[in-house]
């Protein structure tokens, strides 16, 4: 439990703290959601990649728990080859939602066999 908490509080704390000075970057940058008036009603040009601190907070974190001896870090160090697939190289949800699929995918293809097992036995 007390490794739960850990995580969770060091994601939360880690996001706090990048979500301003990502904010500020792509303000200066320029990279801007700017409103048209039809779809983006919001009154002023809003900072784009707002998922980028939060991303980075989860990688961060992750790490850091992998390093870190509570009992429930042995079991994420097992399960780290696995984890890593998820984590898109380019950032994107895309690259996330088609291991997901993947994974399911090859869940349903072995599901037959094992209904079947378990009805032989």
């Amino acid at each position: 439990m007390f490794s739960l908490l850990f995580l969770a509080g060091l994601s939360f704390l880690l996001c706090f703290f990048f979500t301003p000075l990502i904010r500020n970057f792509l303000n200066r940058v320029g990279i801007l959601d700017s409103p048209d008036g039809a779809r983006k009603v919001h009154p002023q040009p809003i900072p784009r990649l707002g998922g980028v601190p939060i991303l980075a907070a989860m990688a961060l974190s992750l790490a850091v728990f992998a390093l870190v001896p509570f009992s429930g870090a042995a079991a994420f160090r097992q399960q780290w080859p696995t984890l890593l697939r998820l984590v898109p190289a380019d950032a994107s949800e895309d690259r996330i939602a088609e291991e997901l699929m993947r994974l399911s995918q090859q869940a349903w293809e072995k599901a037959p066999a094992a209904f079947q097992e378990a009805l032989a036995a």
